[in-house]
């Protein structure tokens, strides 16, 4: 049962036939695929050079962040959707005991239960910090976004100009049908008329 209502969706693939523009888009996102994977990859480094950046920099301020590699690149991810990126770098500019962002303690509160969240070695990082998460937030969340868009664009209009040249193309083909038919009834009519004229003489 469950097959056949997935088979009954195929029937959502004749939509793309019926509307040249949603085929266009459909075309226009297959084809950047390739474009987006290339731009994936190059995200993937940014990630991994400002992870290992930031563990080293960072990571004796801010271990709640900075903790592993694996922690740091959730981290950037979060950084590189927007949200609350300020506060991370706000804890490594005035360090974990003056903005403690809601996570860190200071000694006076430290309990085995809350271990993970001692601020141990507040440090300050006034010029360094801004500088790393500015230019990441630029990389990440603006450059990329407008590669991703460049690459769908391009594959959109690369998609839109053969599906121009196919419409021509098929145009082309109809009128020559046109031609040749037209040439057809020409040629038969010459045909009949020769032959009537033969059949006059007779």
């Amino acid at each position: 049962v469950a097959l056949l209502r997935l088979l009954r969706l195929a029937r959502l693939v004749k939509l793309f036939k019926k509307i040249p523009q949603l085929q266009m888009i459909v075309m226009g996102l297959a084809g950047g695929i390739k474009s987006i994977v290339y731009i994936v990859i190059l995200l993937l480094l940014v990630f991994y050079l400002y992870a290992i950046v930031g563990i080293t920099c960072f990571r004796t301020n801010d271990p709640w962040h900075y903790r592993d590699l694996q922690t740091t690149i959730l981290t950037l991810f979060r950084a590189s959707t927007l949200e609350d990126w300020t506060d991370i770098m706000y804890i490594s500019i005035f360090g974990c005991d003056k903005y403690n962002s809601g996570i860190y303690v200071l000694p006076e509160n430290f309990t085995p239960d809350n271990k993970i969240e001692w601020c141990l070695a507040p440090e300050q990082s006034q010029l360094l910090s801004p500088f790393y998460w500015v230019t990441f937030v630029v990389v990440s969340a603006l450059v990329m976004l407008s590669l991703f868009i460049g690459a769908v664009t391009m594959s959109m209009t690369e998609s839109m100009e053969q599906m121009k040249e196919e419409e021509e193309e098929a145009t082309r083909k109809r009128m020559k049908e046109k031609q040749m038919k037209k040439m057809k009834a020409a040629q038969e009519a010459n045909l009949e008329r020769r032959n009537s004229q033969l059949l006059e003489i007779e």
